[in-house]
């Protein structure tokens, strides 16, 4: 048996090594194509690496999120600015998706509380956005960790920076960063028209702490990781807190994509 486990982890290490190697690749080529692309909102799309890659076709192409954003803008409260969370905002494809959709329907006025973990994604984050942002369009960005109320925890990294998790993991790159509080980054938010997260496997932590941000949110998304959580008692968190209804927007072995409102 332990001979058998030995080749079991020097094939897994095998697969991650040319993985990396892969990503290494694909990601050189694509930063040296320089892919951009300009939506009709008038936002730029970056194209940077393989990860940018995967990730825009998730959101863009496949509409991984399309449900989430169509409901929650279709019961905007005339007058009242809305409000929306991301929660693992990454480079920021879904701030852009949901930005563009704003745009099309004429919303002039609204605020986005985006959320990343990884210092290094961040500062890619700050960059992308601060200067496409139009008159009365309000972003904030945060940097560090969705979950416990206080502290500090850490974020596990490897080349894909679509995989940063608090779940440890071979040849990654450990980075202290500190937890935020959500409740003094919503102090000033009384509804939060969507919520979605997407934080690889902290989804449980964020539901088992933080009962005041879903109680102000009428609608929400979460990418649950059932081999890095326990996805029944995250759904049970969820529809406890109000947001009975459900619709799955995608699932494959790895995650799926599931959609909460009131």
């Amino acid at each position: 048996m332990s001979g058998t486990g030995a080749e079991s982890d020097r094939i897994a290490l095998k697969e991650k090594i040319l993985f990396r190697i892969k990503n290494a690749v694909r990601s050189a080529l694509i930063s040296r194509a320089d892919i951009q692309a300009t939506l009709s909102s008038g936002l730029t799309i970056y194209l940077q690496s393989y990860a940018d890659w995967i990730i825009y076709n998730e959101i863009f192409a496949d509409g991984e999120y399309r449900g989430a954003v169509e409901l929650a803008l279709s019961t905007l409260e005339a007058g009242r600015k809305p409000v929306f969370v991301d929660l693992g905002a990454n480079v920021g494809f879904f701030t852009f998706y949901l930005i563009d959709a704003l745009r099309r329907r004429r919303v002039g006025r609204f605020a986005v509380k985006a959320v990343e973990a990884s210092p290094t994604v961040f500062r890619k984050l700050q960059s992308r956005l601060e200067t496409q942002l139009q008159p009365g369009e309000e972003v904030q960005l945060y940097n560090g960790l969705v979950g416990c109320r206080s502290g500090t925890g850490t974020l596990f990294e490897i080349g894909y920076h679509g995989m940063a998790s608090t779940v440890p993991r071979r040849l990654s790159r450990a980075t202290v960063v500190p937890y935020l509080d959500l409740e003094h980054i919503c102090a000033d938010t009384e509804t939060i028209d969507l919520l979605k997260c997407d934080i690889e496997g902290a989804e449980e932590e964020f539901l088992s702490h933080w009962k005041p941000i879903l109680d102000k949110t009428r609608t929400a998304v979460f990418e649950f990781h059932p081999a890095k959580c326990d996805v029944a008692r995250c759904k049970e968190m969820v529809i406890e807190n109000g947001l009975c209804h459900r619709r799955v927007l995608h699932e494959d072995d790895g995650a799926s994509v599931e959609l909460f409102w009131r």
